[in-house]
């Protein structure tokens, strides 16, 4: 098992009903839970959630000896016991919670809600989890105006639906990674970019923590906040006694026996090399139509699904989508041109309009986080595959989905991504993103 440093802290807000933890860290399953709605409800349903996935996943284990499998009978289990609570009580309670469980070099994750996941790997931060938001799951609806507080709302959690959507996906780890655990009190306030240019400044995940938490507080964070950091120091190098003898008299019986041996390349990777193969790409490979989000628990959820419609096989494109192909054509190269210190920030910009807004950024810190994030890399490589044009809207506004196959210099993923376009008098711009 890997050396891991290991920081958890829950800060208590300023109208927390409790100073108790809201995290759970031992025998290598991580757990980060949050009540919803800040009452006494949103307290039970945080206490039943941190004392009763554990012991009912470890119980699982034990059976089942597949990670992901006791994650989702644990996370079902705790599900259904909230909602007869609520229908015992006549009350909404609902809770919020990532969960994690390492195994050799891979960790197996799935979240509910807005508690969210990442990974701190090479100068990079990757956000591993999306939360189950209004905001999150129809990005565009932050451009119509609503309330801050209605785009927060939860479209999935622990306590809200029968049949919640779990899906647990799992990550190759490697020497000095850091997963990130975080409820939505901390990530209100920091940014992807903000965390790391934090870590980046920090010595230590007991110090990070502590920066993090702080920081969230000096920007106006009232709210109770849990954060957990796992450091992963070093992985132990695979003992190779055994192979090497087992290797020895393999050759020796060839040798005695005058064959040649030609053996599979892929047959001898090690089990390690082997699972960070299997896991490297995530699960979903080709983009799907989001469904319209439920009824939340913080606030009602408006439901919002584009007509989309596939290119059909050996018809020619019509026009439109001749032009909107081409324009993520020059998209894709110009984001491609900007990896480098002298990489060309401003051609990609070119591509997206000023009234762009996404994952809570405006234009200009969208520039600033790709740059700073861009600039470190040798090169960039892009693909796009299986898009699906949606119908255009009275207001000229296209929405396009893809399969987005991202590799560079010091990192690689395949993603569901979402583009909203719109053509204007200098042609097709970007004005939202969001990717899954």
């Amino acid at each position: 098992m890997a050396r891991l440093q290991i920081a958890f802290r829950t800060e208590s807000g300023n109208d927390a009903l409790t100073d108790s933890d809201s995290f759970f860290c031992k025998d290598n399953l991580f757990l980060v839970a949050e009540g919803i709605g800040g009452d006494y409800l949103g307290e039970m349903a945080r206490e039943a959630a941190h004392k009763g996935i554990p012991s009912r996943f470890f119980n699982h284990l034990s059976k089942e000896r597949s990670p992901g499998a006791a994650m989702i009978s644990a996370l079902k289990e705790v599900n259904k016991e909230m909602l007869l609570e609520r229908k015992k009580i006549g009350k909404k309670m609902a809770a919020s919670v990532s969960v994690v469980y390492i195994s050799g070099k891979i960790m197996h994750f799935c979240h509910l809600g807005d508690s969210r996941i990442y990974c701190l790997q090479r100068g990079e931060i990757v956000q591993l989890t999306r939360d189950h938001t209004v905001g999150e799951e129809n990005a565009y609806a932050e451009m119509g105006g609503r309330d801050p507080r209605l785009l927060r709302a939860l479209t999935d959690g622990l306590g809200i639906h029968e049949n919640p959507d779990i899906k647990v996906k799992t990550f190759a780890l490697a020497d000095k990674d850091v997963i990130l655990m975080t409820t939505e009190g901390l990530t209100r306030y920091l940014s992807n970019m903000q965390i790391l240019k934090l870590s980046m400044k920090q010595n230590g995940v007991k110090r990070l923590a502590a920066r993090l938490l702080e920081e969230a507080k000096r920007k106006g964070a009232r709210d109770s906040m849990t954060l957990g950091i796992i450091g992963f120091k070093e992985f132990p190098i695979p003992g190779s006694r055994r192979v090497a003898t087992g290797a020895a008299v393999v050759v020796a019986l060839a040798l005695l026996g005058g064959y040649a041996l030609k053996p599979d390349r892929k047959s001898l990777q090690s089990p390690e090399q082997t699972a960070k193969e299997a896991v490297a790409t995530p699960a979903t490979t080709v983009p799907q139509p989001l469904p319209s989000p439920p009824a939340a628990a913080k606030g009602p959820a408006p439901a919002s699904k584009p007509n989309a419609r596939a290119e059909e096989g050996g018809r020619k494109a019509p026009a439109l989508d001749q032009e909107i192909r081409q324009f993520l054509r020059e998209w894709k190269s110009a984001w491609e041109n900007t990896a480098g210190p002298e990489g060309n920030i401003a051609a990609y910009m070119d591509c997206y309009s000023e009234e762009f807004n996404s994952q809570g950024m405006n234009k200009n810190g969208w520039k600033e986080e790709k740059a700073e994030r861009n600039k470190k890399k040798q090169w960039i490589k892009v693909e796009l595959k299986g898009m699906l044009i949606g119908e255009p809207g009275s207001d000229n506004r296209v929405e396009v989905r893809f399969l987005q196959e991202y590799k560079s210099s010091n990192y690689s993923v395949s993603t569901n991504k979402s583009l909203l376009l719109k053509k204007g008098n200098s042609g097709w711009k970007i004005v939202a993103e969001r990717a899954s």
